[in-house]
């Protein structure tokens, strides 16, 4: 059966979506409103007939027009398969732990988590809004808390006094030292320790984003030592809450890979 015709219908809750994009001047939603207004009917002046034409063409639609339009089984089906592994939309509406959700998975895709909560931030006080994000992602994920902070680092130099606040909370200490260093020349350099810390944080991202291979390369590029072992001992050696979990997984990834470790010394106990 094909989707009503009515407000809350499939096809009007998209073009509702669309609008709004438009309306609140979103360079994000600008290709879609494009994508869509360029099949225009100038005569009866429908900025979706062409499209709904083209549609009902590839059997994903029925109806003449925006008014007579439902969407088919095919055509839900078609937009489900399309939504499928898109990150999340962050709605307005969104509380801080559910956005943070969002920027998190933006950093396991390797993609700037700072669009996602551009809007959210713009209809709050930002620099407010982004020391929730930041207290809501410090016990939740590694990623939640690399996605806060690349947003609120977007925010220039109302970031200096969000950090200094945060700065006490767990897990978030690297993260602010780092960044208080970026914003102030009077900051003290970053130590060894906090460049240690975050290369596990960061390993412990890609571990739950691309998977262990890439945990492992972000680990050798970033810790100091003279072979693989070294520097997954100095790893499981650090007080960071998913030290154990990463080179744990870094294992057994290896050791389920004879071809990977032919390459690497036969006296390493990660062999």
């Amino acid at each position: 059966m094909p989707d009503g015709t009515g407000p809350d219908s499939l096809w009007n809750r998209v073009v509702a979506i669309v609008e709004r994009r438009e309306d609140d001047e979103d360079p994000l939603g600008w290709g879609y409103v494009r994508s869509l207004t360029q099949y225009t009917d100038h005569e009866t002046r429908d900025p979706f007939a062409g499209l709904v034409d083209l549609l009902r063409r590839l059997g994903v639609v029925t109806g003449d027009d925006s008014t007579t339009v439902a969407v088919t089984a095919l055509g839900r089906w078609s937009l489900t398969q399309a939504q499928t592994g898109r990150p999340r939309t962050v709605t307005l509406d969104m509380p801080a732990d559910a956005v943070v959700e969002v920027l998190a998975d933006h950093v396991h895709r390797g993609t700037d988590p700072w669009p996602a909560a551009r809007r959210w931030l713009e209809y709050r006080h930002p620099a407010d809004a982004a020391r929730e994000l930041l207290t809501a992602a410090a016990s939740l994920s590694a990623a939640a808390r690399i996605g806060a902070g690349d947003v609120t680092d977007s925010l220039g130099d109302q970031a200096l006094a969000i950090w200094q606040t945060v700065a006490h909370l767990p897990n978030l200490g690297a993260h602010a030292r780092v960044s208080l260093t970026a914003l102030a020349d009077e900051e003290p350099p970053i130590t060894p320790a906090d460049a240690h810390w975050l290369a596990v944080e960061f390993a412990t991202a890609a571990l739950d984003g691309t998977g262990p291979d890439e945990a492992l390369t972000v680990l050798f590029d970033r810790l100091p030592g003279e072979d693989l072992e070294a520097r997954m001992n100095m790893a499981a050696g650090l007080d960071h809450p998913d030290a154990a979990r990463v080179t744990a997984a870094i294992q057994h990834s290896w050791t389920r890979a004879p071809s990977r470790r032919s390459t690497r010394s036969t006296s390493s106990r990660w062999d």
